[in-house]
């Protein structure tokens, strides 16, 4: 024993002097480096220094940028200041999580130049730091060589350390299916190493040391065993090791039971493993398809370690830390594991009020202390939300744990008082910030009340509070007096009630009908006759003052609406008056012709009635000269034979140019020939262009496009949805009207990278809106919604690369002002019932029953349903008969009948 024990101190040694000789090479290094920089010259010095003072100015201004910090510290880093390289990472990592890249930097910089005990026990306080932040395997290995280059006289002690942090890191990231078996292979290697210091120098061996060496063996075989029965890649390998390490365990065969049980995991995981590596840097719906697998699994550790591998690629995502700590709460229940994962979770995302909601309810939980929880309390206000509501439901977590933390038996005089301070501080802070709108409807107010009535039996101090409510902008409104009264019934006596409810009705202006319903409720219940009475004639004499008032506005606002429409009238009036005086005498005359025509033609037209021989009028049936009508030569003369053939020939279908023309929608209106001949430059020469246009000569935003060949229609197609003047375009086939299915061009169910933002200025822009959500993520695409004449319809789509964006611009923007607007922002999820209406557009029939003939929406047809159903009903019978083949009997008899 003492012969190993010699041996393994000659390890230890051998590796501290070459861990020494790492650390001295390195500081040469390091002098090599300031050699060079004194030899660099004084521009690039001094250009580096403006750097690090402007990168330090503007963290200054602002301590929450990221991307400034790194290069903060990559430039620190190249000038060589260590002490300024410490206090910025420190600064770094008091105020964000540091990934593995940033952690491993630091580490190392620290390890090459510790030799005291003292500068690596510092640097073991970094290791605890930053496994803490995120899974990494590579962090955890560094740590554990690190523990094994630490090894020196102590034996026994420096082994257990070393094998503590390598069951950590087992227990963190050995069910790692991807990266695990690193972790498993070191510490087997680790286990070896120490196995060969106990092998005997002689055959001398002593009872002691085969009993060391058979407990060595049975460990190294543990951890084959454990390994094996984690699926992980290329465990196929380890299990041949494992057979190949002894002759009597490799025929247990509780170890090929567990290692097939484990492949056969293997296999079904690695679609989901694929899937991932396959995937884009946002993988978080790969993830949550394979943690809901692992969920129908019910295996708790797998699904930790999975959402563990989840936030290292989604650390952004609330939504996911929001699923992580309700599953370990539901499932684990473990203060040691909830809580730290809750501190991870405000770190990477403090703008999520619902993590500092449940962080703070989870302290309470588990009885942490309350200075702890006005700790975290403290620091979720300095995060700064967007919103007044997600400061108020964040007070209002607190005070509910002030209040609860109350032993109303007991003396809570102190409690108490801070629970009052408090109120007062969360109303202060949110009329400071935000004014009246802070707390517009002083939740936080009346919950001050409702403590001071129920528990602390102070009316006067209620009364008290709900009076600075009324005042704050609600005397007028009656469901706060209805609120009021509620408490008062509940807590207070039937005086101040009738006091409350007198008020009451004489400063509602909105409903104050409830008033006055629940003041004779209450008079029903608690008063006397005499008492209700009173009761309805104040209520009488008010409402009658109310209804006149009423009645004065109606004609207030009726008088302004005609005053209004008669002022259209005349700016109608003068506008027609100066477009005739403008006319010249030529078109004067030709007016009056016109009218004089039509005269003539009403003089001379049939009467719509006939008389018969005893001198009775018979009126004109509908129908009577329908088959003998002809046009009036007055459009006959006016419609030209040549513009006739025109029309006609542009709207035949020629099948033959179809197939090699394609159909545009979607359009801007000031799009022109030139535009699209250039759109579709790239694919191949244009042909034709039938830019369809209005009476007016304006564009309809649609056209046809052809193309000089037949193969590049599919190549025109993939255009689809390009744009063309900031415009997305529908690119499709050009097929015939009458076989078109209508659909509708945009996705009909919720789209989780695309916003949709309503309330917007009509004078805001396209660049505008680009400007004001691109600061949180890449921008796919950005649509303005726009009238016919370019002017914006107050509403826009903002479509990002990926959902994380999107998720965090909707928890950033939504209520946020923009130019006196507070604009509504959220993830695109159109209304099925209203799309599916617009998808399949279907013609419905006119009031009278009728189908729309492709006239004007407003027009009707006056046709009873009665006639429209029954000839329809004989359309189709006759159709059916006309689709029948007819035999020689059947001619026969058609022609007899006739």
């Amino acid at each position: 024993m003492a012969d190993s024990a010699i041996r393994m101190e000659n390890v230890i040694d051998v590796s501290v002097d070459e861990c020494e000789m790492e650390k001295t090479t390195i500081a040469i290094n390091y002098n090599e480096d300031d050699g060079d920089s004194d030899d660099s010259s004084d521009e690039d010095e001094s250009g580096l220094l403006t750097e690090i003072e402007k990168l330090e100015a503007t963290l200054q201004t602002n301590p929450y940028l990221y991307d400034i910090h790194v290069a903060l510290i990559a430039a620190l880093k190249k000038s060589g200041n260590l002490e300024k390289l410490r206090r910025q990472r420190e600064q770094m990592s008091s105020l964000f999580p540091l990934t593995e890249v940033l952690w491993l930097d630091w580490i190392r910089d620290e390890m090459n130049l510790s030799v005291s005990d003292v500068e690596k026990d510092a640097v073991v306080v970094l290791f605890e730091r930053a496994v803490k932040d995120y899974l990494s395997v590579e962090l955890w290995l560094e740590y554990a060589q690190f523990s094994i280059g630490r090894m020196g006289s102590s034996g026994e002690n420096d082994i257990c350390r070393c094998r503590e942090v390598f069951e950590r890191a087992i227990v963190a990231g050995g069910l790692h299916v991807s990266k695990g078996s690193v972790l498993w292979e070191a510490y087997r290697e680790f286990e070896k190493a120490i196995l060969m210091t106990l092998q005997p120098l002689d055959s001398d061996v002593t009872a002691e040391r085969e009993q060391a060496i058979s407990r060595q063996c049975n460990r190294i075989l543990n951890i084959f065993k454990r390994q094996l029965s984690v699926p992980l890649l290329e465990m196929e390998k380890t299990y041949e090791e494992f057979e190949d390490w002894g002759s009597v365990e490799k025929r247990d065969p509780n170890v090929k039971f567990v290692y097939n049980k484990a492949h056969a995991k293997l296999k079904k995981i690695t679609p989901f493993e694929e899937a991932l590596f396959r995937a884009e840097p946002s993988t978080e719906s790969v993830y949550r398809n394979y943690i809901n697998f692992e969920m129908q699994e019910g295996e708790p550790t797998r699904i930790q370690c999975l959402y563990e591998r989840a936030i290292v690629d989604n650390c952004l995502s609330s939504l996911m830390w929001e699923e992580y700590v309700n599953y370990l709460e539901v499932q684990l229940k473990i203060s040691d594991v909830i809580l730290p994962v809750y501190e991870r979770a405000v770190r990477n995302c403090p703008w999520s009020v619902k993590l500092w909601q449940g962080y703070l309810r989870a302290l309470e939980r588990y009885n942490e202390s309350s200075d702890k929880v006005k700790e975290v309390t403290e620091t979720a206000l300095a995060a700064g939300f967007s919103s007044a509501d997600e400061f108020r439901e964040l007070w209002l977590t607190y005070l509910d744990f002030l209040r609860r933390q109350i032993n109303w038996n007991q003396d809570h005089d102190e409690v108490l008082e801070l629970l009052r301070r408090t109120f007062e501080k969360a109303h202060k802070h949110l009329i400071d910030g935000f004014g009246l709108d802070g707390d517009f409807n002083c939740l936080i107010l009346q919950y001050w009340a409702r403590i001071e009535a129920k528990y602390c039996k102070n009316m006067e101090k209620a009364r008290e509070i709900w009076n600075d409510i009324l005042h704050l902008g609600h005397m007028q409104k009656a469901q706060m007096w209805l609120e009021y009264s509620n408490l008062e019934k509940a807590f207070g006596n039937a005086k101040h009630v009738r006091k409350l409810f007198a008020r009451a009705m004489q400063s509602t202006s909105d409903w104050p009908e409830s008033i006055a319903e629940a003041w004779l409720n209450f008079e029903r219940d608690e008063g006397t006759l005499e008492q209700w009475e009173v009761a309805l004639s104040k209520i009488k004499s008010r409402m009658k003052i109310i209804q006149e008032k009423r009645l004065q506005a109606v004609e207030q606002n009726a008088t302004e609406e005609e005053a209004e429409k008669l002022k259209k009238t005349e700016t109608v009036r003068q506008n027609v008056d100066g477009y005739a005086k403008c006319l010249g005498s030529r078109s004067l005359k030709r007016v009056a012709m016109k009218r004089k025509f039509e005269d003539l033609n009403e003089q001379t037209a049939k009467p719509n009635f006939t008389t018969d021989r005893d001198g009775f009028k018979i009126p004109r049936m509908p129908n009577q000269d329908r088959g003998v009508h002809k046009p009036s030569q007055r459009k006959l003369e006016t419609s030209s034979k040549g513009s006739f053939e025109k029309q006609k020939a542009f709207i035949e279908q020629d099948s033959f140019r179809d197939e090699r023309s394609v159909f545009l929608s979607n359009l801007s209106f000031d799009v022109d020939e030139s535009m699209i001949k250039e759109f579709f430059s790239e694919v191949a020469q244009v042909k034709e262009i039938r830019l369809v246009r209005d009476y007016k000569g304006r564009s309809k935003g649609f056209c046809y496009v052809e193309f000089t060949e037949w193969d590049v229609v599919q190549k025109a197609l993939e255009k689809d949805r390009a744009t063309i003047a900031g415009r997305p375009v529908f690119v499709s086939k050009c097929e015939d009207k009458s076989k078109r299915t209508k659909k509708f061009k945009y996705s009909l169910s919720e789209e989780k990278s695309k916003l949709f933002i309503k309330g917007l200025p009509f004078s805001a822009t396209q660049n505008d809106v680009v400007e004001a959500f691109k600061s949180f993520g890449e921008l796919k695409e950005v649509r303005l919604v726009t009238y016919r004449n370019g002017h914006s319809k107050g509403y826009a789509f903002v479509e990002y690369k990926d959902e994380v964006s999107a998720t965090i611009a909707v928890e950033k923007t939504n209520g946020m002002v923009l130019d006196g607007h507070a604009i509504s922002v959220a993830i695109s999820n159109p209304s099925q019932r209203k799309m599916q209406e617009k998808a399949t557009n279907i013609d419905k029939p006119s009031l009278g029953g009728a189908q729309i003939r492709g006239r004007s929406r407003t027009q009707l047809t006056l046709l009873p349903r009665v006639i429209v159903k029954t000839q329809s009903t004989a359309n189709d019978s006759a159709k059916e008969k006309s689709e029948k083949a007819m035999s020689n009997d059947d001619f026969r008899n058609m022609l007899l009948s006739e």
